[in-house]
């Protein structure tokens, strides 16, 4: 993607607010890959979403392995 999409786990994404990035989440930010979610989600998976972006630094080697798992399968699919 260009441009490039920030690694969500670093301090200067963590430091925003849960406010912040739900918003951010929601609305999405113009001309670049982030999509707004609220269109098409509820406040409560948009928190759920907050919560996840919360979690990235403390992700597990398991939690790792399953999203990259994931994301490989999901590249199949699209490739069909």
């Amino acid at each position: 993607m260009n441009p490039a999409p920030p690694d969500l786990s670093l301090p200067r994404t963590q430091k925003r607010s849960d406010g912040n990035l739900f918003w951010i989440i929601g609305q999405g930010i113009r001309m670049t890959g982030m999509p707004a979610f609220a269109p098409t989600h509820t406040e409560d998976e948009i928190w759920k979403m907050v919560a996840f972006v919360r979690h990235l630094p403390n992700l597990t080697q398991e939690e790792r392995s399953r999203l990259t798992v994931k994301e490989k399968s999901e590249e199949q699919d699209q490739d069909r």
